[in-house]
């Protein structure tokens, strides 16, 4: 899909100017954020100052969706790019810098009622532009069950109501084992809806891995059970290919009595012709619910070929794995590359996939094992060419701290994606100092043809230890990223307008 008039003004727009002794005066303000270092780092170590313009970065695109990536031979000149730390903050109405007006964020939705949590968050853009968002929160009623709710609106425009399913009327009549949508996960279709994956669980009564659309007034249609027999707080994720309109919808089929083994579970639908299960993994994943058993992650390349990664987990260690599947085919034995099973770290949290062209990315969270930095969490990440060769690790300067965290406690929530130049693009919540939480998000831009980093603040918080602050992302064809999050008590959306 060739960018819009708008957006190609967009792309070669320069960075406003900022005159005056005022603007001079900002500029040397921002050097510093709160909590939020403000600096533009080179992959090798050099720094450039927050307000320099750069050749590269965020605010243009990468084609359609396959899945959280994107697919168009020409990414186009980058844009200037520039960072908007906490005093300018996307939710923020007034900026100390006027040019970081145009990265705004709108709140969605409002938690239901007073003393419950979001439990699970995606959002996905469909090839006419419109986003498609879902969320579910706990009933209140007791911890394992959930409402899942829906909404489409296309950006700057009010959400749409939607649908609520809400587990009121799905309570068996003896106790209160409702339904729980844990996992949600969302693509884009080639029209105006949004496909969603999600599971409906509920122990002794129904078990399904479901498949429906969010259509243009957000209502949630055509729902398809996929699989049965999945126990509850499961995880999904889906995937398109725009090439050929392929789709695939993944879940982890957790761990039962008797010592058996979680699988990641997967179907294709290829020339419109849904096909049967596939085993990723064998009996791969875990024989326990550990943090990082079962989350997974999809991505179609341009030649049909599918590659999942996933977390897994054995002995007293998490780690990731990836497996590629060729069209028509089956997947290939996993290939380790987060982590080991005996080294005592865990790896492979949240995992994410992107591909774009011929480029992709992976990459998943880590908490550190021992020292001095025991408990903080970071981000890993490897690129890759969809051609050959095997992934190769992003170092990244500084290295940030998502928070901190154990074993049984991790709450960072994080999306990887790329863009069709090759560029990365990063959306983080975490819990930060002081009981408040983060939303944030970090791109590459080019100077003078080297990566550099960029850190945004979209959204702050005062949160409590038990909120988990959720994020997904979709970056289009202008390497515009649509950010939805869940934070403290709001559902909100954010994006660059031109």
């Amino acid at each position: 899909m060739p960018p819009s008039p708008a957006m190609a003004l967009f792309r070669s727009k320069p960075l406003p100017a900022i005159t005056g002794v005022f603007g001079l005066f900002s500029a040397l303000l921002t050097v510093h954020c709160t909590e939020l270092e403000q600096r533009a780092v080179v992959a090798d170590g050099g720094t450039v100052e927050p307000d320099a313009e750069v050749d590269g970065g965020a605010d243009v695109g990468t084609g359609e969706e396959t899945g959280p990536d994107a697919t168009t031979p020409d990414a186009g000149p980058p844009p200037i790019d520039f960072v908007c730390g906490d005093k300018d903050a996307w939710t923020l109405s007034l900026r100390e810098k006027p040019a970081c007006g145009t990265r705004r964020a709108q709140e969605v939705a409002k938690l239901s009622r007073d003393g419950v949590s979001f439990r699970a968050l995606a959002l996905g853009q469909s090839a006419s532009g419109r986003i498609g968002m879902a969320w579910s929160e706990e009933t209140g009623i007791d911890v394992d069950t959930s409402t899942l709710r829906t909404t489409s609106f296309m950006p700057g425009a009010a959400a749409a109501t939607g649908t609520v399913i809400s587990d009121s009327v799905l309570y068996p009549t003896s106790d209160f084992n409702g339904p729980g949508y844990d996992g949600l996960a969302a693509v884009g279709s080639a029209g105006d809806d949004v496909f969603l994956a999600f599971p409906e669980t509920q122990e002794g009564v129904s078990n399904t891995i479901n498949e429906g659309s969010i259509t243009p007034d957000g209502q949630l249609i055509g729902i398809t059970s996929l699989a049965k027999t999945v126990r509850r707080h499961t995880q999904v994720a889906i995937a398109r290919n725009t090439i050929n309109d392929d789709r695939a919808l993944s879940w982890y089929n957790r761990p039962g009595s008797g010592g058996v083994d979680g699988r990641i579970l997967v179907r294709v639908r290829e020339s419109g012709v849904l096909g049967a299960e596939q085993s990723v993994t064998g009996n791969d994943t875990s024989s326990v619910d550990a943090p990082a058993a079962g989350a997974q992650s999809l991505a179609f390349d341009r030649n049909g070929a599918l590659t999942v990664l996933y977390g897994t987990s054995a002995m007293s260690s998490s780690f990731g794995r990836y497996s590629k599947r060729s069209r028509g085919g089956t997947f290939a034995s996993p290939t380790t590359l987060f982590g080991n099973f005996s080294d005592g770290i865990h790896q492979g949290l949240a995992p994410s996939i992107s591909i774009a062209g011929t480029s992709g990315v992976m990459a998943a969270f880590k908490i550190e094992a021992t020292g001095a930095t025991q408990g903080q969490v970071k981000y890993s990440l490897y690129t890759f060419d969809i051609g050959a060769g095997e992934p190769t690790p992003v170092a990244q300067s500084p290295d940030p701290i998502y928070g901190m965290s154990t074993y049984n406690n991790f709450s960072a929530s994080g999306r990887a994606r790329i863009d069709a130049g090759g560029l990365i693009h990063m959306v983080f919540g975490y819990h930060s100092s002081g009981g408040t939480c983060r939303i944030e998000y970090r791109r590459q831009s080019l100077l003078n043809g080297k990566p550099i980093w960029y850190e945004d603040t979209v959204a702050v918080a005062l949160c409590a230890a038990e909120d988990l602050p959720l994020v997904d992302m979709v970056i289009d064809q202008n390497r515009r990223p649509h950010i939805g999050y869940a934070l403290a008590g709001s559902i909100g959306y954010a994006t660059i307008y031109p």
